[in-house]
């Protein structure tokens, strides 16, 4: 719940290995989560993919940053793959539901939000209230 803390910690984690890929990712998604400095948090994701391309953690980042972007259509191409890379992680899939939504494409956004809801992860509550509301 502390973001200023979280942001403090990870800008400087990277002031000390500016280079990590797991604090690139990690700020440019709190940045995004946040819709902070958005084109800020965009450059350090794309920093981190470019270390690790297949990491489905960054991949999910970088469609998410995408979405907040207002580039649907990137961010879906992109959480596509960030769900065949995790696995099916639920925020993963949340996150999909949420662009899936966006484009206005309302059952591939409930089944995400299903499949969120099937892997049993800590936003069931935010997913549920997401499957109820889509229309």
């Amino acid at each position: 719940g502390d973001v200023e803390g979280a942001l403090a910690a990870g800008r400087e984690a990277l002031r000390m290995a500016p280079d990590w890929p797991p604090a690139l990712n990690f700020v440019g998604y709190v940045l995004a989560d946040h819709q902070r400095e958005l084109p800020e948090a965009l450059a350090l994701i794309e920093r981190a993919i470019a270390a690790a391309p297949e990491n489905g953690a960054f991949v999910d980042s970088h469609g998410w940053v995408l979405h907040r972007l207002g580039r649907h259509d990137e961010a879906r191409a992109r959480l596509e793959r960030a769900v065949e890379l995790t696995d099916g992680d639920p925020v993963v899939h949340e996150h999909l539901g949420d662009v899936y939504r966006a484009l206005g494409r309302i059952e591939q956004a409930r089944e995400q939000y299903r499949l969120g809801l099937e892997a049993e992860g800590e936003n069931e509550d935010r997913l549920r209230e997401k499957l109820r509301s889509v229309r």
